[in-house]
């Protein structure tokens, strides 16, 4: 590991960041970070190949019969940035979730790679849209996983009680839930608020569907079903006299368990369309973003693990826990053998004592050039076992 870190200019890694930083943009609208990424890379005398909708990709290497991929996700988070960086960001979004981090440190992955020769192909995708679990399997329809055989991506994770650096390998097996966004549009009638009878009250209909959906979670599943189902928006009406026609319910369903997954999903459609033949109130259903659990192979494991102990890298195995966070790569997971590995950046008593997804979230800068360091190693070294196992 100490040969890829004596390699990397940190200056330069640093500008990449904090300009990414800067400049957080959302979901597929991505016109600063994709110019700035293609830009970079192609000084560096790559070709950068557009894939989807936002999202590039670029092969270093000179065989692809077998490729090993390497993710950076872009986008940020419609969050307003409360820190006192002197880089923060100037438009009212955030990247509260280090994904310009990833970005930054495969970015000067792909510089690194320049001072080593190996045999096979290296894929350096860098995706939009994680946050709303869109981007992943856009460019998956757009040809990224042309003859990947492994693939790792990397997560930087603040607020832990390891050293910025270590790296934390979870277990193998299911390791998030699968996410499922639903909409739910009601329409009603409208009438003056004076004269109720006149309209079909849809306010008095979503309260009835928001308790029918949180008493599956309460009674029609066990403790061991680790499910979340929560309600996340409501929108109707603009005035206080007015019964509205149209109302909007925004939720998600969370869980490690397909049965389950199904079943709920059933059940509130089940439950929403009862209701609403009851009184009178027709509907739509809507999945609007979903993506599955993420698995952990178990042989692309313990290649990483043997590889750490080999070249000296400091890491933790974890119990993966039952964390409620989705993970959009979770679709090549299910396509070929990926692992998920997490970056720590920044001690809580340190100073980094906010999780990712808030408006306070700082990230340790230092874990910018372990981060480069570990996509380069990772890279080369199972392009390596790819050619012993030809």
């Amino acid at each position: 590991m100490e040969k890829y870190l004596k390699l990397v200019n940190d200056d330069e890694l640093q500008n990449h960041y904090q300009f990414l930083h800067q400049n957080p943009e959302i979901g597929f609208d991505l016109n600063i970070t994709y110019k700035y990424v293609f830009e970079e890379l192609t000084k560096q005398g790559y070709n950068p190949i557009p894939c989807g909708k936002c999202g590039l990709y670029v092969d270093i290497g000179n065989n692809k019969e077998k490729v090993i991929l390497l993710r950076a996700d872009m986008d940020g988070l419609k969050i307003t940035e409360d820190t006192n960086l002197p880089y923060k960001s100037k438009n009212g979004a955030m990247h509260a979730c280090g994904h310009d981090m990833h970005t930054a440190m495969l970015l000067y992955s792909s510089k690194l790679l320049r001072n080593f020769e190996f045999d096979g192909c290296i894929r350096l995708m860098f995706q939009p849209a994680e946050e709303i679990i869109s981007g992943c399997k856009e460019m998956i329809e757009n040809g990224v996983l042309k003859n990947v055989t492994k693939a790792i991506m990397i997560h930087v994770m603040p607020n832990t009680t390891f050293n910025t650096g270590t790296v934390i390998v979870p277990d193998s097996g299911t390791i998030t839930p699968s996410c499922d966004n639903f909409e739910i549009k009601l329409f009603g009638k409208s009438a003056h608020g004076g004269f109720p009878h006149l309209g079909i009250d849809i306010f008095t209909v979503s309260s009835l569907i928001c308790l029918g959906i949180q008493n599956i979670k309460n009674s029609e599943l066990s403790l061991d079903d680790k499910v979340v189902i929560s309600l996340g928006e409501i929108k109707a009406g603009n005035t206080y006299n007015v019964i509205p026609d149209t109302l909007i319910i925004k939720g998600m369903i969370r869980t490690f368990n397909n049965d389950v997954r199904k079943f709920i999903k059933f059940r509130i459609e089940e439950i929403v369309r009862c209701i609403c033949k009851a009184y009178n109130v027709k509907y739509k259903f809507i999945i609007d973003q979903s993506v599955c659990s993420f698995n952990n192979d178990d042989n692309l494991r313990n290649e990483i693990l043997n590889i750490f102990d080999d070249k000296d890298v400091f890491y933790e195995k974890v119990k993966s826990s039952s964390s409620g966070g989705a993970e959009d790569f979770s679709e090549v997971s299910k396509l070929v053998p990926t692992n998920m590995l997490m970056l720590c950046a920044g001690k809580k008593d340190e100073g980094y004592c906010y999780d990712i997804h808030h408006p306070k979230t700082i990230f340790d800068t230092n874990v910018l050039k372990y981060g480069a360091a570990l996509y380069t190693m990772l890279g080369i070294e199972l392009v390596k076992l790819n050619n012993i196992k030809k």
